[in-house]
């Protein structure tokens, strides 16, 4: 009888992790986005942190200052937008999803910068 050899390979292979892509940022600016991403990912649904609706999209403008309620403002240091156009925005990366993705919410998020730092 001879040996066979194992079907499994007796050292464990290294893995190659698949690149993350960092759209030219830092990875701890890229860590931060992706934590304020989560947070509001979850408000509301404690356990979802991976999909992010539209409703706590424009929160989030909201929260940051980008977004006016009534009538453009005035001597503002940037440009805010409406929610009308945060929602635009929200659906022009959500596609037929609904939510927004980690990767999809960058890119949501450059949108949303070279919209408001045009003046």
């Amino acid at each position: 009888m001879t040996a066979s050899a194992p079907l499994l390979p007796t050292k464990p292979q290294a893995t190659i992790a698949p690149k993350k892509i960092t759209y030219g940022l830092e990875l701890e600016q890229l860590h931060l986005l992706e934590r304020l991403f989560e947070h509001y990912c979850r408000f509301g649904d404690a356990m979802n942190h991976t999909s992010l609706k539209s409703s706590m999209f424009v929160k989030m403008m909201k929260e940051a200052g980008l977004v006016w309620n009534t009538s453009p403002p005035v001597n503002v240091k940037i440009m805010q937008i409406s929610i009308t156009e945060v929602d635009i925005m929200f659906k022009q990366f959500a596609c037929k999803t609904q939510v927004l993705k980690f990767d999809n919410y960058l890119r949501a998020l450059a949108n949303v910068a070279h919209t408001c730092l045009q003046f």
